[in-house]
């Protein structure tokens, strides 16, 4: 932050790449290393999406920071649920309404998340979800082996997608639902993200290997 003096000084962050501090002092929380957003509201609270960490969290203007959206586990758990329990994958943007709404840019899942909004159709999302999903397991991997299981009441094949961080496609095939397949992807460690594609219905999941 640069104060109207002309002044800078860290409003967040202790320079560790970790995730914790919640209640406390914000420039003695850890944050992560991987930070794309930024939100500030009408009031000066400043809004951060942390990557790696899957939170958004909020510095308020007595400098104490709290998460505010995300439970820290990379995934997606459905709508209309209270934000710190909901799961968010890879969240790279927040934007703060003038009326005070907090728009989240989860990038993993796909969409455009909401706190605030009261999102009626969220329970769309947790019909779908239950009709059909896929899990990676392990996530992270430790090398280039990993499972997809695919659990779906929907007809039709699936198709997998495997992008890289740059939005290169990776590895691309056909599955069958309720099945699970072993999957080798020859490529460097870092982030990915795979996508299941069904005639109705697209999901998206992050993957890392290490």
């Amino acid at each position: 932050k640069i104060r109207t003096d002309g002044i800078i000084e860290t409003v967040l962050g202790n320079r560790t790449d970790s995730c914790n501090g919640d209640g406390g002092i914000a420039t003695t929380a850890g944050i992560g290393t991987e930070l794309e957003g930024i939100g500030v509201d009408d009031s000066g609270n400043v809004y951060v999406a942390e990557i790696n960490c899957s939170v958004i969290r909020k510095t308020t203007t007595n400098g104490n920071v709290v998460s505010i959206a995300g439970d820290g586990v990379i995934g997606f758990n459905g709508d209309s649920i209270p934000p710190l329990l909901a799961e968010l994958a890879l969240p790279f943007g927040v934007f703060v309404s003038s009326t005070g709404k907090i728009y989240i840019a989860d990038g993993g899942n796909g969409r455009i998340r909401c706190v605030g909004c009261g999102v009626a159709s969220g329970v769309d999302d947790i019909n779908k979800l239950q009709a059909f999903n896929f899990s990676i397991t392990p996530n992270p991997t430790s090398g280039q082996h990993f499972a997809i299981n695919i659990t779906s009441s929907l007809p039709g094949e699936v198709t997998i997608a495997i992008f890289n961080a740059v939005g290169e496609l990776v590895k691309s095939f056909q599955c069958l639902p309720n099945k699970s397949y072993n999957i080798e992807l020859d490529a460097p460690a870092g982030y990915y993200l795979v996508r299941a594609t069904t005639p109705t219905q697209t999901i998206t999941k992050p993957l890392v290997m290490n």
